[in-house]
């Protein structure tokens, strides 16, 4: 387990979004510089000024997490599955963040590829994925679980440093109330995240919404009750949809792993003459 903020983890590269001329890529430096810019100018007084952070794969690296969970379920299924490749337990140890990918096979299989040929390591991760399959979607949103995760490198002073500024941080992330609240604020104490009153953490009220439903409701709301500047998320589907409901917003991409999935088309139209900022690392 990683008691250290994260400083090496995978990033992914087939994404339009890391293609596209709307991208320009910033230091963390000059992002703090940009935000220090854009408070400094806030003409409106009437709402508070607001952050928001994405948490998992964002603030947060998930790979700890995914590795506990996998010692766990290969030490709790090893006399169900006599014949299972002892393999898996070597692959379980070594999953560091640096192996992680957003998809759980493919990072499986690539790591089984250290241990047995191309052909052998991916007939062994289509047999063991639906048990695992089920047993990994139940525990990763379970409070238990959260509290491994490691921040990365350089995301609490970030965040400590923006709330020096003036800005309340929002830590708006697709994890749900009931499974996962505890642990979310657990982790966010146990690495010293600004909170108080300030701060505001908002997780979807039921497990069953979909992320995307439940983070553009909440943004309509956001940017009613607050003048948000910045968003700040891992996905770039989310963000394109930041850029149509949060118009005054700057978006920020955080480079970590991330879904394939892509329903922003015409990004440039929704960007409304602005640029996604790319940012590697909180730390550079």
């Amino acid at each position: 387990m990683s008691h250290r903020p994260i400083k090496n983890f995978f990033q992914e590269t087939h994404h339009p979004l890391l293609k596209s001329s709307e991208l320009n890529w910033i230091s963390s430096g000059d992002l703090l510089s940009k935000i220090a810019a854009r408070s400094e100018t806030s003409l409106n007084a009437q709402k508070p000024k607001a952050i928001i952070f994405d948490l998992d794969s964002t603030l947060f690296c998930t790979a700890t997490r995914l590795k506990s969970i996998l010692i766990r379920y290969i030490a709790s299924h090893s006399t169900d599955h006599a014949a299972m490749d002892p393999a898996w337990i070597k692959l379980a140890h070594q999953l560091e963040s640096i192996h992680q990918n957003y998809s759980v096979p493919a990072t499986l299989f690539q790591m089984m590829k250290r241990f047995h040929p191309e052909d052998q390591a991916k007939s062994l991760v289509k047999e063991f994925w639906p048990g695992f399959e089920e047993y990994w979607k139940e525990e990763f949103f379970l409070s238990r679980n959260m509290t491994v995760d490691p921040p990365y490198e350089g995301s609490v002073e970030f965040v400590k440093k923006t709330v020096e500024m003036g800005y309340s941080p929002i830590y708006l992330t697709g994890r749900d109330y009931g499974r996962g609240m505890d642990g979310t604020k657990h982790a966010l104490r146990r690495w010293d995240y600004p909170l108080g009153s300030h701060s505001h953490t908002i997780l979807k009220p039921d497990r069953a919404m979909k992320d995307m439903d439940f983070k553009q409701g909440v943004a309509q709301v956001l940017n009613s009750r607050f003048d948000v500047h910045f968003v700040i998320d891992n996905e770039p589907e989310n963000l394109a949809m930041f850029a149509v409901k949060i118009p005054s917003s700057e978006i920020v991409f955080f480079h970590s792993i991330m879904s394939h999935r892509w329903s922003a088309p015409d990004l440039k139209a929704d960007l409304s003459g602005r640029k996604i900022l790319g940012l590697k690392s909180f730390a550079d």
